[in-house]
């Protein structure tokens, strides 16, 4: 029910979008530190009971408005908001209950939070922090 593939040394670029095609029972994901560029369209569909996906430190990783469409059960994302990261991924997930993210200003943070209210929000001062000293 849970798959970890972080800091992998397969160094993904570019995933091909049935990676994860008969995991229907995956709970909790953990792409952390992968060396991910972009998410192609369809990667999350078998992920139906998907509840916990961490994204974070993928430097510049490009995440298009529907990526996370099919994770109808997502309840904690945790991302990396840059500029190559719209707030508009986060409008299909109906079930999100908490948002934790890496290089957020407060300004961005408040403004999450006025768009999403019912949406807990973090930010990860360690992990940034361990981020820009390593």
């Amino acid at each position: 029910k849970s798959l970890d593939i972080s800091q992998s040394s397969l160094n993904y670029e570019i995933l091909d979008s049935g990676l994860f095609n008969g995991l229907v029972n995956l709970e909790r994901l953990n792409m952390f530190h992968c060396g991910l560029k972009r998410l192609p369209a369809g990667l999350f569909s078998p992920l139906v009971r998907l509840q916990v996906l961490d994204l974070k430190c993928n430097k510049n990783l490009i995440i298009r408005d529907k990526t996370f469409k099919a994770l109808k059960n997502l309840k904690v994302l945790k991302i990396d908001i840059t500029e190559f990261v719209s707030l508009r991924v986060l409008y299909s997930l109906k079930s999100l209950e908490q948002l934790i993210l890496n290089y957020a200003s407060e300004k961005l943070i408040e403004n999450i939070k006025e768009k999403f209210p019912n949406i807990e929000i973090r930010h990860d001062y360690i992990q940034s922090l361990f981020t820009h000293i390593f």
